[in-house]
């Protein structure tokens, strides 16, 4: 079977599904297993539009399974990307393709988190002022400045729609320094985990669903391997007693 002869003529159909319906009962089931995943590749469309176990008799379990899987991976890639839509971030970082993505975003969770130390260590920095609790008002007052300063870059690093958007307590520079020193050591907790979370989520959402889009790829790519037992043999000192 000419492969590459069947894959050209399979990229250039126009009626696809009656191509498909044809073949399928022209070829055997293990033909039919890579005609299927030329399908895939060249007309995407008809597999995610219909149901093409109900529209053509396909008896071979391998090509059942690569339909079955093809719709899993579609299906697991749909829920990944509601998830994605949740959460709002720059437009810019949208524009990118998903490599960038990735390590954009990557990037970004580290520069965050060195703003609260956990960059060096697993004692963030509100932690280790709730350790260090002190009475004594004017050491509290340098640390509140010091915890203003790192909340101010991070409104700077992401921006105040950014806040607003995903439903991040806000708090003005007055209510801040209004509320006790407990109080400011918590928002700052609080606003870390919110976004901590927010970040982790996408960047992990991101990294399954290209995995996910790599498995399609070698899904529509089947790479066909015809092997010469002969030439094999000719070229390697094979002696095997029984």
């Amino acid at each position: 079977m000419d492969y590459d002869k069947l894959e050209i003529c399979i990229k250039n159909c126009e009626k696809p599904l009656l191509l498909l319906f044809l073949y399928s009962k022209k070829y055997n089931d293990e033909e039919l297993y890579y005609i299927l995943r030329f399908f895939m590749k060249y007309h995407f469309d008809i597999f995610i539009n219909n149901n093409i176990l109900n529209i053509i008799n396909i008896n071979n379990k391998e090509s059942i399974k690569i339909i079955l899987k093809l719709n899993k991976i579609l299906g697991n890639q749909l829920n990944i990307l509601k998830n994605i839509k949740q959460i709002k971030y720059k437009k810019i970082f949208w524009k990118m393709d998903i490599n960038n993505q990735i390590l954009y975003l990557d990037k970004t969770l580290n520069i965050f988190k060195s703003h609260f130390d956990c960059s060096i260590g697993n004692l963030y920095f509100y932690n280790r002022l709730k350790l260090a609790l002190t009475d004594n008002d004017n050491i509290q007052n340098e640390y509140t400045v010091e915890l203003f300063n790192r909340l101010k870059g991070v409104y700077k690093m992401f921006g105040i729609n950014f806040f607003i958007n995903n439903n991040i307590e806000l708090m003005s520079y007055d209510d801040f320094f209004d509320i006790s020193f407990m109080g400011r050591i918590k928002y700052t907790e609080r606003v870390f985990i919110k976004i901590n979370n927010l970040l982790v989520t996408l960047l992990d959402n991101l990294k399954l669903y290209n995995t996910l889009q790599l498995e399609l790829y070698n899904i529509v790519n089947p790479q066909i391997i015809n092997i010469n037992v002969n030439q094999l043999c000719q070229n390697n000192d094979i002696n095997i007693d029984f």
